[in-house]
Order: C-alpha cells, then structure tokens, then sequence
C-alpha cells in the first residue's frame, strides 16, 4: 500500500504545480491587458485635454483681438460724436449769431467820415479754431446721422 500512495501523490503534486503555473500565467495576461486599457484611456484623455487647451489658447488669442478691435471703434465712434456735438454746437451759435444781428441791426443815420491817420495800421482779424481733421469713419458717421435726422428715424431702442 505505500507504494501506491507514493505515486498518486506524485501525479497529484505534478497537476497542483502546472495548474498554478498557468493560473498565475493567465493571471499576467489579465493585468497586462488592463494595464493596457488604462493606459489607452489615459492616452485619449491627454489628448483631449491637450485638444482643449489648444482650444481655449485659440479663443483667447481672438477674444484679445476682438477686444481691439472694439477699443478702437468706440474711439473712432466716440470721436466722430464729439465732433458731431461741436459741430452742431457751432451751428447753434452761428443761427443765434445771424437773429441777433438781424434783430440789432436798424437803419442808421450815416455818420460822418473819420479822419485817416497816416500811420499804418495793421487791422487783425480774430482767427477760428478750426476743428481737427475729420477721419474717413467719423466723417461717415456724422453723414449716416444727418441722414437719419433729416429722414425722421425710427425711435432708438431704450429711448422713447
């Protein structure tokens, strides 16, 4: 009886050995292939992320430009209504002027000629200040309002 015991162990040991060895060889195939997957997946969300930066350094760049763009056309607008105001300032002064000089004026007796002294005189008249160059848009501008004033424009939204 020892004698069979012997061998049945030894064909029990040699099948508890192999078995392991195939289970622990399985057991690698299965943390490679997640350790693939996870890597995969942390792959694609680097370049997701990478693709979003991209993104957003984009949008930066443009909104940067918008953002001058803008600047400068409230400037060139805010200039054109500035000098849309003064004209129209001058406008005013200039009718006012001419009913006040219409209103002053009467017939008067002529008077008698001065006497012309023979020292010269040099007679200097006031100057007018000019306003600053009209740029082309501000130009524009000012030429759109007219329009819109004399065709009697619609109301502006906010104002009534």
């Amino acid at each position: 009886m020892p004698s069979q015991r012997k061998v049945g162990m030894k064909k029990h040991g040699r099948k508890k050995t192999s078995s392991k060895v195939i289970s622990r060889v399985k057991f690698l195939r299965m943390q490679v292939v997640a350790a693939e997957s996870i890597w995969k997946e942390a792959k694609q969300h680097f370049s997701r992320a990478k693709r979003r930066r991209k993104l957003a350094k984009l949008l930066a760049r443009r909104a940067r430009t918008d953002v001058k763009q803008a600047k400068e056309q409230f400037a060139k607008l805010r200039e054109a209504l500035a000098r849309a105001e003064a004209n129209d300032h001058t406008e005013t002064r200039r009718l006012v002027r001419r009913k006040t000089r219409k209103v002053r004026t009467a017939p008067k007796a002529p008077a008698a000629k001065k006497k012309i002294s023979k020292g010269v005189r040099l007679v200097r008249t006031p100057k007018i200040a000019k306003p600053p160059p009209v740029t082309v848009l501000a130009d524009a501008v000012i030429r759109e309002a007219n329009e819109l004033v004399s065709q009697g424009s619609p109301p502006v939204p906010g104002q009534e």
